[in-house]
């Protein structure tokens, strides 16, 4: 039987997201232990809670992470996947939210966001003026404030929250 590789599900707040502060359910993908979607899915309803946030931490098994969203919507779950532009998975189904986290400094000018839908989430991680400056030109570039929810996220202790608030009022 195929399986998940799970390193752990464990019940957590969400944050840095329009569902910011909600309890959920978080289940890390990556070594660990192997569990089958139905195995997964008993660990997660033991904690009652119907958001339920994927995060990946390897290339997972696609089939298998597909398999585990489509029954967690099946049961009634609202399920997010948090992606970083390293791993990007394919078969999640589209009424999944895909949260997409970009790391502004290790990118250059080429970077393309992958397919988006109206209630996927783009959270740019902001270091710096220079960062901010570059994922406001993506924004423009690839029309992502019409295409998605766009977030921009100060990098702990690197950007001072009230500053990247005056950027974004400025930039309005």
């Amino acid at each position: 039987m195929n399986t998940l590789q799970v390193s752990e599900i464990f019940l957590g707040i969400l944050g840095e997201n329009i569902t910011a502060g909600k309890p959920a359910v978080f289940v890390r993908l990556g070594p660990g232990k192997n569990l089958t979607v139905e195995e997964a899915l008993s660990e997660i309803e033991k904690f009652e809670v119907r958001a339920v946030c994927v995060i990946e931490n390897d290339t997972p098994r696609q089939s298998e992470l597909s398999q585990l969203l489509t029954r967690l919507l099946d049961e009634g779950y609202s399920p997010v996947v948090l992606e970083t532009e390293s791993v990007l998975l394919d078969g999640i189904p589209p009424s999944v939210i895909k949260l997409l986290d970009v790391a502004c400094p290790e990118l250059n000018s080429e970077w393309a966001p992958p397919p988006v839908l109206p209630h996927d989430q783009i959270r740019f991680s902001i270091t710096s003026k220079e960062d901010f400056d570059w994922a406001q030109k993506m924004c423009e570039i690839h029309v992502l404030t019409e295409r998605c929810t766009v977030l921009f996220i100060p990098a702990y202790g690197k950007v001072n929250p009230t500053q990247l608030t005056e950027w974004i009022h400025d930039n309005s």
